[in-house]
């Protein structure tokens, strides 16, 4: 399969035949057929993919360079806030990735798996178990979570079938969640009848953000 090359000088990916990249634009051959525009996306899948790889074995090195004393806090506060952008969270769950060793990656899981396997498995042994268990069984990083916790393979058939709120519906949930929350009106001043509303509508939320990390779950494959 065809890679992006990363150009010492621009330090951007090309691409030659089908795209090259600057800073900030991507230039795709007016010229590419459907099969190079498919492998130039596959590519770019592949690329993004592994910047999340990348992040977290660069903040693991600066997490060892802070803790060695040959950076600063400051220093590190520089180079993962100021630079990379990242939080004080975002920092601890990239070494998720990191904990496991680069040799036991597997190409065909996310990031996001390694990810998970990191942060719940504590040994070599635990995480080479669940990489293999999670390619095998093709499990999405939810399913792969909740195997994880029970020490068993759990599918989620059941949540997809659950899954059947339109964009509309999931809006209305929403405006009702958020009309009853900033109306202004103190919870003292709530009547019964009111709060059992309330109940209902905080219910409806949290089932809208399981939605929403189902969705965003299943978008890692």
């Amino acid at each position: 399969m065809e890679t992006l090359a990363i150009s010492n000088q621009s330090c951007v990916p090309q691409m030659p035949g089908v795209a090259t990249f600057s800073r900030t634009a991507a230039f795709i051959n007016n010229a590419a057929s459907a099969e190079e525009i498919d492998v130039l996306v596959d590519a770019l899948v592949v690329a993004k993919n592994s910047f999340e790889f990348w992040i977290g074995d660069t903040v693991n090195k600066i997490s060892e360079m802070l803790s060695d004393g040959h950076l600063s806090e400051v220093q590190c506060e520089n180079l993962l806030q100021d630079r990379l952008g990242l939080t004080y969270s975002d920092a601890i769950n990239a070494q998720y990735i990191a904990s496991i060793p680069a040799a036991d990656r597997r190409t065909e899981l996310s990031a996001a798996h390694h990810k998970t396997i990191g942060r719940f498995c504590k040994t070599a042994a635990e995480q080479l178990r669940w990489l293999e268990i999670a390619a095998s069984e093709r499990l999405t990083v939810c399913e792969l979570a909740d195997s994880i916790r029970a020490n068993a393979i759990t599918k989620q058939t059941s949540r997809k079938n659950k899954s059947v709120h339109s964009a509309e519906e999931i809006t209305q949930i929403f405006r009702r969640f958020r009309t009853q929350l900033f109306s202004g009106r103190k919870e003292s001043d709530l009547r019964k009848e009111e709060a059992e509303i309330l109940k209902i509508q905080l219910k409806d939320l949290i089932d809208f953000i399981r939605l929403i990390e189902f969705t965003l779950a299943q978008s890692t494959f």
